[in-house]
Order: structure tokens, then C-alpha cells, then sequence
């Protein structure tokens, strides 16, 4: 969709039994411009993997939108393989992959963002936010996301942000989250949404840089703080950051519960906190 540089293509999906099914990959703005939108209960399927933004100066712009809109891919998306990717779910509407890259080739950009009650992603392998570019994640108002492993700021160089906020929004990892693996990572947990994983490492690696704001991030107001469950939250040897900066209070402190191990930096901006 959107094959060649200079052309732009747009594909819309929309209304119950609307279906598209592909053998074959799906590429949302391969050189070009491209635009897919799914709605009103139609359903895209591929049978391989969908690239948005494939090449490089390419741009795609895929939207899932309203209960029983669907995109079933069986490996993995690319928001920005090489190129400028943008991935929005809201109202509803269900996407299942294996996994998921932001930003996967230096020079692109990725951002995907899933909002809205009943909303989600559904992966049944990992996630990498800022794979080796610049990635963008935001979970709101009631949106979910699963997966296995996540991993935000993959490589050097490469830089990740996920905001997660709203009641009832949450980011389930089965297994570790990594807040700054090699790269430069960001995870804000604010306004009653949750945030899972067995266990979070701040600045994983030697020259990493890592940050999990509870609340809002340095220098800006502060909100409400969401919730982060998980046993276990380790700096590791790059430069790890746990910010506080919400707004509960001495008489209805905001508990913080996992063990703290390694060596890192606890910033307290704003609100009452607990380290139990």
C-alpha cells in the first residue's frame, strides 16, 4: 500500500464480514505513503508479518478501530521497520501478533498507541520498544497490551517511551520487562493503571540508561501514580532512575512493594511514598 517512492495508497476495511486475508505479508507504506484503516467489525489477517513504514522515507499509518475490528497477523508487526510507522487501536478493537518491533532499522520511527475499554494487544512472544530507533508506546483509558518479555531502549543508541494511564489500562508481561536494556528507556505508570511483570531492570546494561517515573516524569506536575506489580525491581550497571511524582498523601501514602537491589538513584519529586 503505497509500493513505490512518491505514491500513496489507501486500503479501508469497515463493516461486519468485511474480511481481507493474506497469504503473504502486509506493508503499509512500502516506499511510499500508506494508509490502512480497519473498522466497524472488519477483519485484516496475514498470514506472515505486517511492516509499517517498511523502507526508508516510506510512511504508514494503520488504524484499528470499534468493537469486533480485528488485525490477526501470525508473526510480528513492525511499527517503522525502516521507515515512519504509526499503529492505533482504540474503541474497542482487538490486534493479535507474535510480537512487536518499534522502530526496528536506524532512521525510523515507531508509535503505537492502544486506548479505549476493551481495546488490546495481544502478543504471544515479546515486544521492543525502540528497537534500534526511536519507539513510542502509550496504553490509556482502559487499554491492554500483553506479551512476554518487553524490552524499551533495545540497543545503543536507540531510545523508548511508554506511557501507560487511566483506569483500568494495563501492561501485562509474563515475563521480565527491561526499562533501558542497551539503549535509553522510559516507563511512566500513572493514574490508577497497572503495570506486571515477574521482574523490571532499570539500565540493564553497561552503558544503558533507564527511568520508571511512578506518577509523572521530572520537572512536570504531578498526577495520580499507577500501580507497578512485580516482585523485584533491579538497576542494573547502566544508569537507572525510580522516580516518584504523584500526588497521594501522608494520611493515603502510595505503597511501594517490590525489593530495590542494585545501584541506582530513588528521586522523590512529588507525593508520599512507602518503600515497604
Amino acid at each position: 500500500i503505497g509500493n513505490n517512492a512518491g505514491s500513496t495508497g489507501t486500503v479501508t476495511v469497515t463493516g461486519a464480514g468485511s474480511t481481507w486475508t493474506n497469504s503473504d505479508d502486509i506493508r503499509v507504506g512500502q516506499s511510499g505513503t500508506g494508509t490502512l484503516t480497519i473498522s466497524d467489525g472488519g477483519a485484516v489477517a496475514s498470514s506472515a508479518y505486517i511492516h509499517i513504514g517498511t523502507a526508508a522515507g516510506s510512511t504508514g499509518t494503520t488504524t484499528v478501530t470499534g468493537a469486533s475490528s480485528t488485525l490477526t497477523v501470525t508473526n510480528s508487526i513492525y511499527a517503522g521497520n525502516m521507515g515512519d510507522g504509526t499503529l492505533t487501536l482504540s474503541g474497542g478493537a482487538q490486534v493479535t501478533s507474535d510480537g512487536g518491533y518499534l522502530a526496528d532499522h536506524v532512521g525510523a520511527s515507531g508509535t503505537v498507541t492502544v486506548t479505549g475499554a476493551a481495546s488490546k494487544w495481544t502478543n504471544t512472544a515479546d515486544i521492543l520498544v525502540g528497537q534500534r530507533d526511536s519507539g513510542t508506546l502509550t496504553i490509556s483509558d482502559g487499554a491492554a497490551i500483553t506479551n512476554v518479555n518487553a524490552r524499551v531502549g533495545n540497543v545503543a543508541g536507540s531510545s523508548g517511551n511508554v506511557v501507560i494511564s487511566g483506569t483500568g489500562s494495563s501492561w501485562e508481561n509474563s515475563s521480565n520487562l527491561y526499562v533501558g536494556y542497551v539503549g535509553t528507556g522510559t516507563l511512566t505508570i500513572s493514574e490508577s493503571s497497572t503495570v506486571s511483570a515477574t521482574s523490571i531492570s532499570i539500565a540493564d546494561q553497561g552503558g544503558s540508561a533507564g527511568t520508571l517515573n511512578i506518577g509523572a516524569a521530572t520537572g512536570q506536575s504531578a498526577v495520580a501514580a499507577g500501580t507497578l506489580d512485580t516482585p523485584t525491581v533491579a538497576f542494573g550497571a547502566g544508569t537507572g532512575t525510580l522516580l516518584f511524582n504523584h500526588t497521594s498523601t501522608e494520611a493515603s501514602p502510595y505503597t511501594f512493594a517490590p525489593d530495590i537491589t542494585g545501584s541506582g538513584t530513588i528521586s522523590a519529586e512529588g507525593g508520599w511514598t512507602n518503600l515497604t
